[in-house]
C-alpha cells in the first residue's frame, strides 16, 4: 500500500481496520486520527506515506519516552496502582457508571470496583475497556502497550511473547485486543494517556 492514493470512496473506519493487521500500532494511530481530521476524494494527492512518515504529525507528546520493563513493574508494582492509574486518566478523579453515565457511586474498595446509585450496577475502571474480561494481570497489559506503540517497525508475536512471558497465543491475543482498542475513539484516548504516562 506505500504510495497508494486513498479512495474517497471508502469510510475512515473501513480503511483502519484493513490497515490494523498490517501496521504497527504508532503508525496505525498516525492513520486513524488523519483519517478522522480529513474527508478523502478521488481528486486527493495525500498518499500514506505523507500520513506515516511525516516528521511533524507526532504520535505522542514529544518529551515523552517509552520507558523499559524494569520501569513498567516498578512504577505499577500491583494491581491497585495499576486500576489507580487507569482511574486517573480515565475518569479524572470522579468514578462514572460505564452504562448510565452517572457520577453517584459508593465506593468497593475490597473488590476495586463501585456501586452505581443510579441504576444499581457495580464496575470498575476496566468495564467496557480492552483490559475487561481478561485474567492477565494489568502490568502485563501495561507493558504490552509500552511495547506495541514504542516500536518503530512493529512487535511480532513471539517478541511480545517472550518479552510478557506469556504463551503465543496470549501475545497474539493481547496484540489483537489493543489493536482493534485503537479504533475507537475512547479506548484509544485511554491508550494513548496510558503510553504518555508510562
Amino acid at each position: 500500500m506505500r504510495g497508494q492514493v486513498l479512495p474517497g470512496s471508502l469510510a475512515a473506519a473501513r480503511v483502519a481496520r484493513r490497515l490494523s493487521r498490517r501496521l504497527p500500532c504508532q503508525a496505525l494511530c498516525k492513520v486513524v486520527n488523519w483519517l478522522n481530521q480529513n474527508t478523502l476524494d478521488y481528486g486527493s494527492d495525500k498518499k500514506i506515506d505523507d500520513v506515516l512518515y511525516s516528521p511533524h504529525d507526532v504520535f505522542l507528546a514529544k518529551g515523552s519516552v517509552f520507558v523499559d520493563i524494569q520501569q513498567v513493574y516498578s512504577r505499577f508494582p500491583t494491581k491497585a496502582d495499576c486500576i489507580t492509574q487507569l482511574e486517573k486518566i480515565r475518569w479524572s478523579g470522579t468514578p462514572q457508571c460505564p452504562y448510565c453515565r452517572a457520577r453517584h457511586s459508593t465506593a468497593l474498595p475490597a473488590e476495586y470496583r463501585y456501586h452505581c446509585n443510579t441504576c444499581n450496577t457495580a464496575f470498575s475502571v476496566t468495564v467496557r475497556t480492552v483490559f475487561h474480561h481478561t485474567h492477565l494481570p494489568l502490568q502485563k497489559w501495561f507493558l504490552a502497550i509500552v511495547l506495541l506503540l514504542g516500536a518503530r517497525k512493529g512487535v511480532t508475536t513471539l517478541q511480545l511473547a517472550r518479552e510478557l512471558e506469556v504463551n503465543k497465543n496470549t501475545a497474539w491475543y493481547v496484540s489483537e485486543r489493543i489493536r482493534t482498542a485503537m479504533l475507537d475513539m475512547e479506548q484509544r484516548d485511554l491508550i494513548q494517556g496510558l503510553g504518555v504516562s508510562l
